[in-house]
């Protein structure tokens, strides 16, 4: 319940991170397809299995940050790819097309008998296996 504290106990606008939370899970249930944030090559014949969403936030010293609105989205893919082997790059320039406020995207991946694992930002937005 909202009121069981008193408000001039906090700063009032603490709770619109609250919001700000509600309204990304909200936006991440509309993305239907990983296909959306990254491209692989046409030839590895890739279809989606499953995706998952999820927004968590990253816990800060607000004092010293003054990063307090940052969140953490987290999107998990299950791919099946006709052609593996064809699946040799993985381009997130979508994504951070579509997210203005994107700084980086960590990935972790298996693909076949091979990790992934890459940080990628606005400047570099391909990683290789």
């Amino acid at each position: 319940k909202h009121d069981e504290h008193k408000h001039d106990e906090h700063k009032h606008n603490e709770h619109k991170g609250d919001k700000d939370h509600a309204h990304l899970a909200e936006d991440l249930k509309k993305i239907a397809s990983i296909f959306e944030f990254v491209r692989l090559p046409d030839s590895a014949e890739c279809v989606q299995k499953k995706i998952d969403q999820s927004v968590r936030d990253v816990v800060l010293d607000r004092e010293t940050s003054g990063d307090s609105g940052h969140k953490d989205v987290v999107i998990e893919a299950d791919l099946t790819c006709g052609h593996p082997d064809k699946v040799t790059s993985f381009d997130f320039g979508p994504a951070f097309e579509r997210f203005d406020d994107l700084a980086m995207i960590q990935v972790e991946g298996l693909v076949g008998d091979q990790s992934l694992s890459d940080s990628l930002t606005r400047e570099r937005v391909l990683t290789s296996i």
